[in-house]
Parts: C-alpha cells; sequence; structure tokens
C-alpha cells in the first residue's frame, strides 16, 4: 500500500467506525482531535494526508485546522 492510497473506500475496506477508531486514536497519541468533518475528511484521504494533517495541527495547537488545505 502506497503513502497516497485511500484509506476509506474498497482497498482497505475500512469504514467510518474504523476511522473513528483512528480519530481517538490521533487525539490521544498527539492531543489533536480531529472533529470537523470537513477536516476529517481531509486528514484521512491517505495515510500521507493524516500524517500531514497531524504534522501540520501539531506545528502550533493554537492554529485552526479549518484551513488545512493537504
Amino acid at each position: 500500500m502506497s503513502d497516497n492510497e485511500a484509506l476509506v473506500g474498497p482497498k482497505l475496506d475500512l469504514d467510518s467506525l474504523d476511522t473513528l477508531e483512528i480519530a481517538f486514536w490521533v487525539e490521544e497519541r498527539f492531543g489533536i482531535a480531529i472533529r470537523e468533518h470537513a477536516d476529517s475528511d481531509k486528514a484521512f484521504a491517505s495515510i500521507a494526508s493524516l500524517a500531514a494533517y497531524i504534522g501540520f495541527c501539531s506545528q502550533d495547537k493554537r492554529r485552526s485546522p479549518l484551513v488545512f488545505a493537504y
């Protein structure tokens, strides 16, 4: 699997419950909550986008993740 393959969809067969579990793990591990639907769509597009989202939000936790554009 490449870093740019879709996380949600037929290849990995992840569903909304799986993404919710990943979101909880990200919040627990990195202290970053993925709450907005627009953010979750972008963040969970691929492994690369999730890593970029975590990196972006980790730089300055006061920064709004709504400006994230991967």
